[in-house]
């Protein structure tokens, strides 16, 4: 019976991992998202199997799937990975900013900043601009620290606060 606590809690689990893990890369989500979505379907496949056994009437594997799946979601919708990352990565992100020599063009060097990847990186006027990743078809995100009032000059199509000075940006090339 152990088996079928794996086999039902399993793919649900590590269908709310890797969503919590895409939301919290800032970018690069497409193939990680596509995994998820692989694994979503095992798991609703496996608990419709639960459901329509006849003699299974275990609570814990009937309701155990759903429960997990929306926590999981509630904290992609609360933005809970993305923010737990950044607050984690916060110290060595200034740190990164701050040593940015001053210029407009943009910097080519990959670079790991706490638990970012920096593949792009500028500093120009007080504002820093940092790429994490493709964000999946078209789309660049990163983050961005800037004034409130500097936030115009920044290449982006939707900027999201953060904390302080810090937003995260996308730049949709659509």
């Amino acid at each position: 019976m152990k088996l079928w606590y794996v086999a039902v809690l399993g793919p649900p689990a590590a269908f709310a991992v890797l969503v919590m893990l895409a939301d919290a890369s800032l970018g690069d989500t497409f193939s990680m998202l596509m995994y998820a979505s692989l694994v979503g379907l095992m798991a609703l496949s496996m608990w419709v199997v639960c459901l329509a056994h006849a003699g299974f009437h275990r609570p814990v594997l009937l309701l155990g799937p759903p429960v997990i799946v929306t926590l999981g979601l509630g904290a992609i919708a609360a933005d809970l990975p993305a923010r737990v990352t950044f607050a984690l990565s916060e110290p060595a992100l200034t740190a990164y900013a701050d040593a940015l020599p001053e210029k407009e063009s943009w910097t080519f060097e990959e670079r790991r900043a706490g638990l970012f990847t920096i593949t792009q990186a500028r500093r120009w006027q007080g504002v820093v601009q940092l790429t994490t990743g493709d964000g999946g078809l078209l789309v660049s995100c990163g983050l961005a620290r800037a004034p409130a009032d500097r936030l115009a000059g920044i290449e982006a199509s939707a900027i999201e606060h953060l904390t302080g000075d810090w937003y995260t940006t996308c730049l949709d090339f659509d």
